[in-house]
């Protein structure tokens, strides 16, 4: 017997996941050097389409054509007949072995409505029949509130096996996405008690082998139920007639890759259709209809991207999945069972540590990442310690400033001592709430700390709005340091408020909380709007003439505002115009503020060096570099890692590319090395790093350090520069002759001309479709 070609299975596999009209000239492009493999394939799947197996079709479709074969009608299925103690009511849905009834108990012994399952009559066999009484022992075996009980069992007048179920009162779980649209903490927590309830039934050495939304009911108040195993087995039951069964009733859409191929289910399939199920309860997307033929793992993220969200996922974003998230589900879904959860209870764990801000088991570990997860989840203690010192500081300093000046300042000398106070006072008094000590042992929990901050101001300072702006302008920006965008957000508004309530308005605080606004309008897809409220502000501080060093600080933050948005909106000129406009404001306080003052030519010379202009940014990260601030062993490590780094992305803007690669990568290593693998600086490094090694044609190496990115959680950092890594991966992809590059490219173009994409990028990424 000749042995079969490799790639068989591996062709077969993909084409029957694909529509008939697409399937042949699929395994043309496959096999076309091949002719024996591609009549062999051409003969399997003429023989699927002929022999329309129950699996290709819904189980209800299946049975109804059975039944009309065979034209007989069970006397039994009618409202008001009687099976055992109960009579039935009304039918609930039907399958490939029986139908369901809503039964009330009818014998005078208590009153009790249950789901009565029964066999179809010219569907009973000895085969059928022992995989009934299976379903009966198996679900006896099973005590958990997630899953519907057995109540009874018998066997009817005519000899075929019956048995009552708790009758669930709910919808599907497909149906409740649709008509609850719930959150997404609230469908993962769903989620997480789904795979409690497999896990239950692992313990139990059960595998249910059908995991699939219409066999997950959902209560009113949200809790998940799960149905039907009728396909089970016990783990160490191997009878081939089982698998032949089981392969017969089986769905397709939500089968493992080892159930299509006709080998043994163990747990370990169970998990592969909890995580279509999960990808579906992120995405709103079948996992296998929108997958086709590609053999890598589609990440939900990527998925939402390519395909948008739907109705039911309208407040799930790419952001939102990226990370732990596309790392739990590719990790349920891996092709082979040993590289997956070993079983439901793993999985459930692992979405439970992201739903608690732990890091999960699917990521790699590292120091950055679990530093990062201990930060997000003790956010409030370490923003309060943090605020705490740079309000008290910074308050501090501008008091002892003002209480210098003419008596004519004498009013904004008793505000600015009073804010110093009261920061100090405050800090102190927050430091205590979360002593432990003096706390009643009692842990403060995330966000109760800041939460109470922001509380405690709005109610004990609103008589003094001078005060109370200064202190939620300093929480509101200890909130954005923690990507708390949110929550920043909120506090900032309620700043900007109190700031005008008061008889002297602050103009820092105008500056500092409504600039920060003003760029969350251009991350949330609003650049336009956003400049507009940049170009007020900055108006509105010019016209003041106000000379603080505070608002002169201000002034040049909101230039480097500008910049940005400026620049990630395709205005390069503009966006240098504003850079340039940020170091001479920076120039006219350079010695109360030094260090910012190098911050801003640093930026200029990395814009220099995105507008082609080599020489430009060379000198001036070379001035930046001979600064007397970034001379000894005193320089700041952070200033003195990025001018050299920007000196680096000057030798790519002048094309020396193998010059530049070596010093890239100590670049990243001294970012990783400071910040982390996920902080964003690190990101921006590695990003020119890859876009380094594609100009040397190392293209493995590029793709492995783009993906690497991508692969990162997301930052809170505006969505053109991870979109920009996207098409970057996608372009790598495509000259590598990956096969994956065409889902790369359809992700690259919906992350770059849908909603808050950036029109220069779109413009890139469609020319990668048309081969540009």
């Amino acid at each position: 017997m000749a042995t079969p070609d490799p790639r068989q299975a591996r062709i077969l596999r993909a084409a029957l996941d694909l529509s008939p009209e697409a399937r042949d000239a699929y395994v043309v492009g496959e096999c076309g050097d091949a002719p024996a493999l591609l009549a062999r394939l051409r003969q399997l799947l003429a023989l699927d389409a002929v022999t329309a197996l129950p699996l290709d079709q819904p189980a209800e479709a299946f049975a109804a054509e059975l039944l009309a074969a065979d034209g007989d009608i069970d006397p039994r299925l009618r409202a008001g007949a009687r099976v055992g103690p109960y009579r039935l009511v009304r039918e609930l849905g039907h399958g490939g072995m029986g139908s369901v009834w809503l039964a009330a108990r009818d014998d005078g012994q208590f009153s009790q409505q249950v789901a009565l399952k029964l066999i179809r009559l010219g569907m009973a066999s000895e085969h059928v029949e022992r995989q009934f009484r299976r379903e009966r022992a198996l679900l006896a075996r099973l005590q958990h509130p997630n899953i519907a009980q057995l109540i009874d069992g018998g066997i009817d007048q005519g000899g075929q096996p019956w048995f009552a179920m708790e009758y669930v009162a709910g919808i599907t779980l497909g149906a409740w996405l649709e008509q609850v649209r719930p959150g997404l903490r609230v469908r993962l927590q769903l989620f997480v008690k789904l795979c409690r309830a497999v896990a239950h039934a692992h313990r139990q050495l059960i595998v249910h082998r059908d995991l699939k939304p219409s066999n997950v009911l959902v209560r009113d108040g949200g809790e998940p139920c799960l149905l039907d195993f009728g396909i089970a087995r016990l783990v160490e039951d191997e009878a081939p007639e089982h698998t032949a069964t089981a392969q017969r009733f089986l769905s397709r859409d939500y089968a493992a890759p080892e159930q299509l191929r006709g080998e043994p289910a163990g747990t370990s399939a169970d998990v592969y259709a909890l995580g279509l199920i999960l990808f579906e309860l992120l995405t709103g997307q079948r996992y296998r209809r929108i997958h086709g033929s590609n053999e890598v793992t589609l990440r939900p993220s990527a998925a939402l991207g390519a395909t948008g969200a739907t109705a039911s996922t309208a407040d799930v974003s790419r952001t939102h999945l990226r990370g732990d998230l596309d790392a739990i589900t590719l990790r349920a879904l891996a092709e082979e069972p040993a590289r997956r959860y070993a079983d439901a209870q793993q999985l459930a764990d692992d979405v439970q540590r992201h739903l608690d801000g732990k890091p999960v088991e699917a990521r790699p570990d590292s120091l950055a990442y679990r530093s990062a997860k201990f930060v997000r989840r003790n956010r409030a203690a370490v923003a309060v310690g943090l605020f705490g010192f740079a309000a008290w500081f910074a308050a501090s300093s501008v008091a002892l400033w003002q209480a210098a000046q003419k008596s004519a300042e004498a009013e904004r000398a008793r505000i600015a001592l009073r804010q110093s106070e009261a920061a100090r006072n405050f800090a102190l008094s927050m430091f205590a709430a979360a002593d432990p000590g003096k706390s009643k042992g009692m842990a403060t929990t995330t966000g109760e700390l800041l939460a109470a901050a922001r509380e405690r101001v709005t109610h004990e300072l609103d008589g003094e709005p001078e005060v109370a702006a200064e202190l939620l302008d300093q929480i509101g920006n200890t909130y954005v340091s923690l990507g708390e965008r949110d929550a920043a957000g909120e506090v900032l508004r309620e700043a900007l408020a109190y700031n005008e309530r008061s008889r002297r308005p602050s103009l820092a605080v105008t500056a500092s909380a409504g600039g920060r606004l003003a760029y969350y309008t251009f991350e949330n897809g609003d650049a336009a709007r956003a400049l507009d409220e940049l170009d007020s502000l900055v108006a509105r501080l010019r016209r003041s003439n106000d000379a603080a060093p505070a608002v002169a600080a201000q002034l040049a933050k909101l230039h480097e505002l500008r910049s940005s948005v400026l620049y990630a909106t395709g205005r390069k000129k503009e966006s240098r115009a504003a850079g340039q406009a940020a170091v001479a404001t920076w120039d006219q306080v350079g010695s109360q503020y030094p260090a910012e003052r190098l911050w801003a030519r640093i930026s200029l010379a990395d814009l220099d060096a995105g507008l082609g202009q080599g020489d430009s940014a060379l000198q001036l990260a070379d001035e930046v570099l001979a600064a007397p601030l970034l001379q000894g062993t005193q320089a700041p490590p952070a200033l003195l890692t990025q001018a050299r780094g920007v000196r680096v992305r000057a030798l790519q803007a002048q094309g020396r590319h193998a010059e530049a690669e070596p010093l890239l990568r100590d670049t990243v290593a001294a970012f990783t090395a400071q910040y982390g693998a996920d902080a964003s600086m690190t990101r921006y490094w590695q990003f020119r790093h890859a876009e380094t090694l594609h100009a040397l044609s190392r293209f493995d190496e590029a793709q492995a350090v783009a993906d690497a990115v991508l692969a990162l959680p997301p930052d809170g950092t505006a969505a053109y520069r991870r979109i920009r890594v996207e098409v970057l991966a996608a372009r790598i992809a495509r000259e590598r002759g990956a096969a994956d590059a065409g889902m790369r490219i359809v992700a690259a173009i919906a992350a770059a001309c849908g909603e808050g994409g950036n029109a220069e990028l779109c413009g890139s990424a469609r020319a990668l479709a048309a081969g540009g």
